[in-house]
C-alpha cells in the first residue's frame, strides 16, 4: 500500500514539474489541511494561517521545476513553509522570540534532518488520534482552539482540575508515543513546538 502512494506522489511530482494544474491541485487538495493546522499554530489565526497557505502552495507552484522528485514532497513542502511562515511571523510583534529562534535553528540545508522533521509530525498526529476520546477533546480544545483550562472546564461541565489533569494526561501518553516510535535525539525537543 505504502509503495502505491509513493507511486503516485512521485506520478504528481512530475505532472506538477511539468506544470500540470490538475496535479497541484491533488497535491494541495492532500497536503493543505496539514500546513493549515501547521501555520495556525505559528500565526494564532485563522485567516492568516489559511493566506499563508495559500502563498506557501503559490511558491511551491512558482518553484515547481526545482522539486526532487528522489526526495520526499513533504520535506520540500516543510522547507517552502517554513521560510514563509518565519516571515509572517517576524512580522508580527506579538509573535514569542523563542519559538521562532528554535524553529530557525533546524538546518535548512540537511534534508536529512527535514525528512526527520516530517516523520515527527506524522508520528505526532499519530499519538494524538491514540488518545482517548475525551482527553484527545480536551487537549485540541487547549492547543489548537487556544481555550484556557477554565473555559474548556466551562464548555464541558467538568472541573479545572480535571482539565488539568486530562492536558497532562495527553502530554505523557504523546511523548511517550513518541519514545517508543521515534529514535531521534532532538525529535521531544523538537515537538514541543507544537505539543
Amino acid at each position: 500500500m505504502k509503495m502505491k502512494t509513493t507511486t503516485i506522489n512521485k506520478t504528481l511530482i512530475r505532472r506538477l514539474k511539468e506544470g500540470n494544474l490538475d496535479a497541484f491541485h491533488q497535491l494541495y487538495q492532500q497536503y493543505s489541511s496539514e500546513m493549515i493546522r501547521l501555520a495556525f499554530h505559528f500565526l494564532k489565526n485563522e485567516e492568516e494561517a489559511e493566506e499563508a497557505v495559500q502563498d506557501i502552495f503559490l511558491r511551491i507552484w512558482e518553484k515547481r521545476e526545482s522539486i526532487n522528485e528522489k526526495l520526499a514532497f513533504q520535506g520540500f513542502l516543510f522547507i517552502v513553509a517554513k521560510r514563509i511562515l518565519l516571515n509572517k511571523v517576524k512580522a508580527k510583534s506579538k509573535y514569542r522570540f523563542t519559538e521562532v529562534n528554535e524553529w530557525n535553528a533546524i538546518s535548512t540545508s540537511n534534508m536529512e534532518e527535514q525528512l526527520i522533521c516530517e516523520e515527527l509530525f506524522q508520528l505526532s498526529e499519530k499519538a494524538i488520534s491514540k488518545l482517548p476520546s475525551k482527553r484527545k477533546e480536551i487537549y485540541l480544545m487547549s492547543r489548537e482552539q487556544k481555550l484556557t483550562y477554565n473555559q474548556i472546564a466551562q464548555k464541558l461541565g467538568i472541573s479545572r482540575k480535571t482539565v488539568e489533569n486530562q492536558i497532562v494526561l495527553a502530554l505523557k501518553g504523546i511523548k511517550e508515543h513518541l519514545q517508543r516510535y521515534s529514535d531521534y535525539s532532538f525529535s521531544l525537543g523538537f515537538l514541543l513546538l507544537f505539543l
